[in-house]
């Protein structure tokens, strides 16, 4: 005879397997807490005086007096990676511009003939 509570979890689980089954065809759960704060999930269900829901980390659990209520399908997934559209953002470098006072002016003076003067070097960062 198998426990009452074990054939839920196994159900539970059953269930989140299919789910994941589903891939882009799953539209997740968002758990609303009483704070405001959402929870997206794979799935979610009531248990008792528990809200239990499967996410990529596993199955968790929260106390139902602190949920507000649960929203069934939210939103739907996006294809591909959660991250695809943020892998594939273009960024532009920034500009590189030279520090002003006179750039030109020291490479100039620090460079003679092919060979650095050291001497002029040493005299700046003296200066520095």
């Amino acid at each position: 005879m198998v426990p009452k509570a074990m054939f839920g979890r196994v159900r539970f689980f059953m269930f989140g397997g299919a789910l994941l089954l589903l891939g882009a065809q799953v539209r997740p759960d968002t758990i609303v807490l009483k704070n405001g704060r959402r929870i997206t999930a794979l799935s979610a269900i009531e248990e008792g005086d528990k809200v239990r829901y499967l996410t990529s980390a596993g199955e968790l659990s929260l106390p139902k007096s602190i949920v507000d209520h649960i929203e069934k399908g939210a939103f739907a997934a996006t294809p591909g990676s959660p991250g695809a559209a943020t892998a594939n953002l273009t960024i532009t470098p920034p500009e590189i511009r030279p520090a002003g006072g006179g750039i030109e002016e020291v490479e100039r003076a620090a460079v003679h003939d092919g060979s650095i003067d050291r001497g002029y070097i040493a005299r700046l960062e003296g200066e520095a």
